[in-house]
């Protein structure tokens, strides 16, 4: 069995591999390995709380979905500001718009992806004071499914 865990309080991301004796039922026939990173003192204390682990070393992107209708207006006086914070820190716009084809229970909503350098740079990005300025002008005027995710 392979298990992946993040494990916060430590910093780390702890991956191990069992093997069990099905035959045996004493730990002296079990074998189990484990391989572990922990960030350094210094890369814990630079992180808020929240840690991301390996994934911030590598290109995330920020992909929104809008599941619901979006009150224009609103959502015009966010673009105007979102957009250019969002490339002020770094992201580059990759997609934006309805989708040409869905498959599956997708749907036809509007969809945004954003390419950053990393995990790190994307939330640096949303938390930046220009993007919570863009946020309030929004204002309630979309309901949005936001997720950072690291590439491959």
């Amino acid at each position: 069995m392979l298990a992946a865990n993040l494990v916060p309080e430590f910093g780390a991301i702890r991956t191990s591999a069992h093997r069990h004796d099905k035959t045996a039922d004493n730990a002296d026939d079990r074998v189990s390995n484990a391989v572990t990173y922990e960030a350094s003192e210094a890369e814990t204390a630079a992180k808020p709380a929240a840690h991301i682990g390996q994934y911030e070393r590598m290109t995330a992107y920020w992909i929104s979905i809008y599941p619901e209708d979006i009150d224009q207006a609103k959502f015009a006086a966010y673009a105007k500001l979102s957009k250019p914070a969002l490339e002020a820190a770094g992201g580059t716009f990759v997609a934006r718009g309805l989708p040409e084809l869905v498959y599956e229970d997708g749907k036809m909503t509007r969809v945004v992806v954003i390419e950053f350098a990393s995990v790190e740079a994307a939330r640096d990005a949303h938390d930046s004071a220009a993007y919570q300025q863009a946020l309030a002008a929004l204002d309630g005027g979309a309901v949005r499914d936001l997720r950072i995710v690291p590439g491959v």
